[in-house]
């Protein structure tokens, strides 16, 4: 049977209240080799008077959310998994955008993707 790497890659910020200079985050990190995002884990902390939003790409391809009218997750106190099977080419940018639409409180967002070497 055929090894293959697998690369947990995690999006950890603090957002501040929506308005704020820190309501919103956009990170990236290079693939480090061609596969499979096989699986999303996303953690966003309870207490929101509005949703924090949370948008998952790569090469300026939206895999989560999918539909082209809806740009982000809308989530709060919460831990969902996703698992988009969405194929990636190993030095692109996989990319997070979040952004805090709750004006009172700030939020901890948590973004773990895991990444299976090769084609499913």
């Amino acid at each position: 049977m055929e090894s293959k790497r697998v690369k947990h890659l995690t999006f950890f910020y603090n957002l501040g209240p929506a308005g704020s200079a820190t309501s919103g985050a956009k990170a990236a990190i290079q693939a480090p080799f061609s596969g499979t995002v096989v699986e999303v884990d996303i953690v966003v902390q309870q207490g929101a008077n509005a949703l924090v939003g949370i948008c998952c790409s790569h090469s300026n391809t939206a895999f989560l959310p999918r539909a082209e009218d809806t740009p982000y997750l809308l989530l709060n106190n919460v831990y969902a998994p996703f698992y988009p099977n969405e194929p990636v080419t190993g030095g692109e940018q996989i990319t997070v955008d979040m952004i805090n639409k709750d004006s009172v409180n700030s939020h901890k967002v948590t973004v773990v993707m895991r990444l299976i070497e090769g084609s499913l």
